[in-house]
């Protein structure tokens, strides 16, 4: 599955790596830590304020890549 974004069509692993950086960006810039837990949290927020299912999926793959990756 690819989507477009801007002038680059990304594929579904990159829209999943994509949220998970903008979810570090948005702990940075609110000068909050980069853990595994606050990326899921953001990531669950941003899962919970968007009414679109394929964003709702990307964010929760997301989370579960960022649970994957720090165990």
């Amino acid at each position: 599955m690819t989507k477009q974004s801007g002038n680059e069509i990304l594929t579904r692993d990159e829209l999943i790596r994509e949220a998970i950086g903008f979810a570090a960006a948005y702990l940075i810039k609110n000068n909050l830590p980069v853990t595994t837990r606050g990326l899921s949290q953001t990531l669950l927020m941003e899962e919970e304020r968007t009414d679109i299912a394929e964003r709702k999926a990307i964010y929760q793959e997301a989370r579960k890549m960022v649970l994957r990756k720090m165990q």
